[in-house]
């Protein structure tokens, strides 16, 4: 290996001035690049995805800074929606309350009940929906006190369909048939 060095060292010393400096400079440009390629160019990529890293989670940070000061309003809210919720029940339970209050509804708007027919639980897109089917008779204006608690009740009924019919001619008193839907929203499993 000595014998070699000296081999390329008497090389080196016959070239001219010009020559040498090339070899130089070829040399100093093959060193550069191969730093470049082992050193600085790994170093530099490690350093943008370590900005990048770091810039993804300041804005998660951020976003969440955001989220923790409206903790106070979203427990308001919270607190506002309570009464709206709904403990999860068995279906059975679900329709029975339903029943229950669509009869206490009309007991308080005195409208008469003539029939009520619970339908089956349909589900949906993250909660079932109970349905029931109510015929009635009343006034024009308990009829539509009727609806309008129905609308209004706090465990969020909704009227699907409805249909008035005179009863008679001679008679104020409507025949009304509805649809009553509840939503329940299905717990997380």
């Amino acid at each position: 290996m000595l014998k070699k060095i000296q081999e390329l060292s008497q090389i080196v010393s016959k070239m001219s001035k010009q020559e040498k400096m090339f070899l130089y400079g070829a040399l100093a440009f093959v060193m550069l690049a191969f730093l470049d390629r082992a050193i600085v160019g790994p170093l530099y990529g490690r350093t943008q995805a370590l900005e990048k890293s770091i810039a993804d989670k300041q804005a998660a940070i951020t976003r969440n800074i955001k989220i923790l000061s409206q903790k106070d309003s979203i427990e308001l809210r919270k607190a506002e929606y309570k009464a709206f919720s709904v403990v999860a029940t068995t279906p059975e339970e679900d329709t029975s309350s339903l029943l229950k209050e669509v009869e206490n509804l009309t007991q308080k708007s005195s409208v008469y009940l003539a029939d009520m027919k619970p339908q089956e639980p349909k589900t949906e897109n993250g909660f079932k929906k109970y349905q029931v089917n109510v015929n009635c008779e009343a006034p024009f204006d308990k009829l539509l006190e009727f609806m309008y608690d129905i609308e209004s009740s706090k465990k969020v009924l909704k009227i699907e369909k409805f249909g008035i019919n005179l009863k008679s001619k001679q008679d104020p008193v409507l025949k009304c048939s509805l649809t009553i839907s509840k939503v329940v929203l299905i717990a997380a499993q």
